[in-house]
């Protein structure tokens, strides 16, 4: 995800550039960065859920979370109450 923010990044800068120079009015100016703005916040979201998920190990250490020696694939949600065993 860190290149499609980084290439959303860019192109903002780009868009930027294109105001301060005349190519673009205000308006398009506007549109195009509420446009980006808004990817950028799903892409955000998206990093938050992962982290939220496996308690933001994997994302902070760079690794996906292991368990004896095997990468996770699925994840199994428990709810507070739950009487079955897991383990």
């Amino acid at each position: 995800m860190l290149s499609e923010r980084k290439k959303l990044e860019e192109e903002l800068v780009f868009l930027k550039e294109s105001y301060d120079i005349g190519v673009i009015t205000d308006q398009e100016y506007e549109n195009g960065r509420q446009r980006i703005g808004a990817k950028i916040k799903i892409i955000e979201e998206k990093e938050n859920e992962g982290d939220k998920a496996d308690g933001g190990f994997a994302k902070a250490k760079g690794v996906a979370p292991k368990v004896n020696d095997k990468v996770v694939k699925r994840r199994v949600v428990v709810f507070a109450g739950d009487t079955d065993d897991f383990a």
